[in-house]
């Protein structure tokens, strides 16, 4: 079932609008805690399943710092999704805007959003790329296997999200498993952490706080690699 969430930019067209029935929850945070204690367990659809029985199908909430709209109804929803940023325009928790920056294809609509995916869609379309993608995932799938025991259980999804950053860090910048490949996927979880966090930046020890240092130790080791593949010709230079 689709879900969709559509935040209310002010609080002004909060009382104006006809919005659904629902709940805001405590001041600021909200319905933030249960949103996100559903999240984990091991019935993450119980936040929306239990507002859906008492409110209907599409619910007000207030969810990382905003007021928002829940979808559940997959008509609604698809309405929404199709509008193409005519009727609606995508919006995300401030803890996610922080994070991934105003520039992110998350946070731009209609033409410009169209040609990045194209142009991003080309570059993995590559017939090249396509090649050393197949042949890094075998590659990283027997290396992880070799590592299995038949006394430990075995985590698929954990096997397949470590594959699965191997082959794009390897695609995007030629890094081959190693120190710093263990290095930027330590603060790659750590940014990740926080993409849905209360939206408490400046406070040290905060969660989206933490998540702002990785994602800074991430971009210099990135541009360290970069610079260093550079350095010995490994990276070709193209006319400026």
């Amino acid at each position: 079932m689709v879900k969709v969430m559509m935040r209310i930019k002010s609080s002004s067209m909060y009382r104006k609008t006809l919005i659904p029935l629902g709940a805001r929850g405590w001041p600021f945070i909200g319905e933030t805690i249960d949103f996100v204690s559903c999240a984990y367990s091991d019935r993450p659809e119980s936040f929306m399943d239990k507002r859906r029985r008492v409110y209907g199908k599409v619910f007000k909430s207030h969810i990382f710092g905003s007021p928002t709209i829940v979808s559940t109804d997959a008509e609604v929803s698809k309405f929404i999704l199709q509008s193409d940023a005519r009727l609606f325009v995508p919006s995300y928790p401030k803890s996610l805007t922080e994070l991934m920056g105003k520039s992110s294809i998350l946070l731009i609509n209609g033409s410009l959003q169209r040609r990045i995916h194209g142009l991003i869609g080309a570059f993995f379309k590559s017939p090249h790329l396509k090649s050393q993608i197949t042949r890094d995932m075998q590659s990283y799938v027997q290396e992880s296997m070799a590592k299995w025991r038949e006394d430990q259980p075995v985590f698929i999804q954990d096997e397949t999200k470590n594959i699965a950053f191997q082959v794009l860090v390897k695609a995007l910048i030629s890094l081959d498993p190693g120190e710093e490949m263990e290095l930027l996927k330590k603060q790659f979880q750590e940014f990740i952490a926080g993409l849905m966090s209360l939206p408490f930046k400046n406070i040290p020890g905060s969660q989206l706080y933490r998540s702002l240092q990785a994602k800074k130790k991430m971009v210099k080791l990135v541009q360290k690699i970069i610079q260093s593949k550079r350095d010995h010709g490994m990276i070709s230079m193209v006319p400026g």
